[in-house]
């Protein structure tokens, strides 16, 4: 299995900055990409002749001595002391770039896991008299003693102290994404809703699980809860709870850091901002 990458955060961007940025780079000669999907880029010097203007609410490219085919859409990206720029355009008589997007490459904040890395959690919460909802997702066996004896078992190979299922609920959800103070997990409606009705002060203990290496976080927050976009399962809509967590371990912020520390993956973020504008 590959490393995993730091998800990449694109932030809208004004045009009057990409504009003040490219002429910055044009004062050294400097280059940017262009490319299509289908294609690998180029990089095309921005030379003094290159005409940069703004017209129509687009960033113009004229008078370069790249050779483009006529294609319908093209990407565009630079980078200016530690921000790389991304931009999405046209070729007509020039190349327009309405849209563009920075991505600061000194601020990788977060680890994307979901889908393509295996990472939980488990949250350990203080029953109250509403509390109907362990980490096993089969209601009809909630109360039989063969169900509490397969999660004690199932939970204790899980997470390093003794269960118990009479004051505590077991929550286990599928990491999304995960920072050195916070996480995205995935979770159904029923789950969601147990999560938004239970008192932060509940919250008392939870385990991160990352290929297979565990991880203690405590002092747990419920930020927001939003649906998650990409996939249902089965009809069932999908979730993505935002976590934070205030006390954590130094091997946890280390393990983080070893991959927020990989350094820029050009590809890597060329593919992800390409998939921002996937119908």
């Amino acid at each position: 299995m590959s490393a995993m990458k730091p998800q990449t955060i694109f932030l809208p961007t004004d045009l009057d900055e990409v504009l003040r940025k490219i002429l910055r780079l044009q004062r050294i000669s400097g280059f940017v990409r262009i490319w299509t999907k289908k294609s690998t880029p180029q990089e095309m010097h921005i030379y003094d002749e290159v005409i940069l203007d703004l017209k129509n609410n687009a960033l113009s490219i004229a008078n370069y001595q790249l050779k483009l085919p006529p294609k319908s859409e093209y990407f565009i990206n630079f980078e200016v002391s530690g921000v790389a720029y991304f931009g999405k355009g046209k070729l007509e008589n020039e190349l327009l770039f309405s849209e563009f997007y920075k991505v600061d490459k000194r601020k990788k904040e977060r680890l994307l896991l979901y889908p393509h890395y295996t990472g939980h959690l488990i949250l350990k919460i203080k029953k109250n008299k509403e509390s109907n909802i362990i980490s096993i997702r089969n209601p009809e066996v909630l109360n039989t003693k063969i169900f509490t004896d397969f999660n004690s078992n199932y939970l204790e190979c899980r997470i390093p102290e003794k269960v118990n299922l009479k004051d505590y609920v077991y929550l286990e959800s599928r990491l999304i994404d995960l920072s050195t103070d916070g996480l995205g997990c995935l979770t159904n409606e029923r789950e969601k809703n147990f999560l938004k009705n239970t008192d932060d002060s509940n919250i008392l203990q939870g385990w991160l699980i990352i290929n297979k290496t565990k991880f203690a976080i405590s002092n747990i927050s419920l930020l927001h809860v939003v649906e998650y976009f990409s996939s249902k399962i089965e009809g069932v809509p999908l979730f993505k709870v935002g976590l934070s967590f205030h006390k954590k371990s130094m091997e946890l912020v280390a393990y983080i850091n070893k991959y927020l520390e990989n350094g820029y993956d050009e590809n890597q973020i060329k593919n992800e901002f390409q998939d921002i504008f996937k119908k």
